[in-house]
């Protein structure tokens, strides 16, 4: 099992913010899918902007810094 972090990107410093994770056979898959409508501003945990977030700002990545993400919602 790999561990998927789902998160955005901080439009002020770059740097993940993760939101959330799960567990899925492989890397390659997304796995669970994550809403943020609910809740479009997010606060950086690093820096502390607090930006809105549309659904396709969320990427899967399999390390917590968000490095070579996935965007599931990206046409």
């Amino acid at each position: 099992m790999v561990t998927k972090y789902v998160g955005v990107r901080c439009v002020r410093c770059k740097r993940f913010i993760v939101l959330g994770s799960h567990q899925v056979q492989r890397a390659e898959i997304i796995g669970t899918d994550f809403d943020i409508t609910s809740a479009p501003m997010i606060p950086c945990k690093h820096c502390g902007e607090v930006c809105a977030y549309s659904q396709e700002d969320v990427a899967h990545s399999t390390s917590p810094d968000g490095t070579e993400p996935q965007h599931p919602h990206r046409r």
